[in-house]
């Protein structure tokens, strides 16, 4: 089980499709810094994910500072970063993406 950290927005960036890519069943995604942009709602990207089936997180504080809050996709949860922490020690091994 790994935990997938994507920093970069999926209009000007790649790591979301390669992120998707390599993830196994069992692996978990974090949306970080304009990453957050792929969590929002409708969008090619927020879909992509939730058909993936995979457990997608989002930071709170990136959404906000983007004016995103009210527009995450309902498949999403916003996390702190202390769940970030949290998870970052559930899971053995993680991949950051660019």
């Amino acid at each position: 089980m790994s935990l997938h950290l994507v920093f970069a927005s999926p209009y000007h960036s790649d790591a979301l499709q390669s992120c998707q890519r390599s993830m196994g069943p069992n692996d978990v995604l974090v949306l970080l810094q304009d990453g957050v942009y792929a969590g929002v709602a409708n969008s090619h990207a927020a879909n992509s994910i939730v058909e993936s089936g995979r457990t997608c997180y989002v930071m709170q504080d990136d959404l906000a500072a983007r004016g995103l809050t009210q527009q995450l996709a309902n498949d999403f949860e916003a996390i702190s970063y202390e769940k970030l922490v949290e998870l970052s020690i559930a899971h053995p091994s993680s991949q950051s993406w660019y």
